[in-house]
C-alpha cells in the first residue's frame, strides 16, 4: 500500500466515522429535548406559549412556570424569576448572522438564555413576554 492510498482509506473511513458521529450526536440531542418534554406534561405543564425551535422556552401561565429547554438541559423558572429579555443579534462580516431572543433570569447557575429566532419573532416576543408576565390569573 502506498502513501497516498493509506491516506485515501483515511479520509473515505475517517470521514465515514465523522458523519456516524454528527448524526449519533444529533440523535441523542433530540432524544434528550422529548424526554424533557414528556416528564414536562407528565408533571401537568400546561404549554400555553412556545417560542424557539433548536433551544426553546414553554409557558405554563396557569403555574406562572416558564421551561428552557437547551440542547439536553431543561430548566424551569417561576415567572418572578425572570429578571429581563431582549432582542440581540450577532453580526459576523458587517451582516447580521443570527438573531437572538435572550432571557436572563435569578439563577447563578444558568442567568443567561439565548433562544434563536428570525427578527420579526424576536421583536413579537419581546411584546409578547411583557404581556405574559403582566397577566395575573
Amino acid at each position: 500500500m502506498t502513501g497516498s492510498e493509506f491516506v485515501g482509506y483515511v479520509v473515505v473511513y475517517g470521514g465515514g466515522a465523522l458523519v456516524l458521529w454528527f448524526i449519533w450526536a444529533y440523535i441523542k440531542y433530540y432524544r434528550a429535548q422529548h424526554k424533557h418534554l414528556k416528564e414536562l406534561l407528565a408533571s401537568g405543564f400546561i404549554v400555553n406559549h412556545r417560542v424557539g425551535t433548536d433551544s426553546f422556552a414553554l409557558f405554563d401561565d396557569s403555574r406562572r412556570e416558564m421551561a428552557i429547554v437547551e440542547g439536553p438541559k431543561l430548566h424551569r423558572y417561576r415567572y418572578d424569576e425572570i429578571d429581563s429579555w431582549a432582542h440581540e443579534c450577532k453580526i459576523r462580516n458587517n451582516r447580521q448572522s443570527q438573531n437572538l431572543l435572550v432571557i436572563t433570569v435569578l439563577d447563578t447557575e444558568h442567568p443567561r438564555h439565548e433562544i434563536g429566532v428570525s427578527a420579526d419573532s424576536a421583536r413579537l416576543w419581546q411584546a409578547k413576554l411583557r404581556a405574559i408576565l403582566a397577566k395575573k390569573d
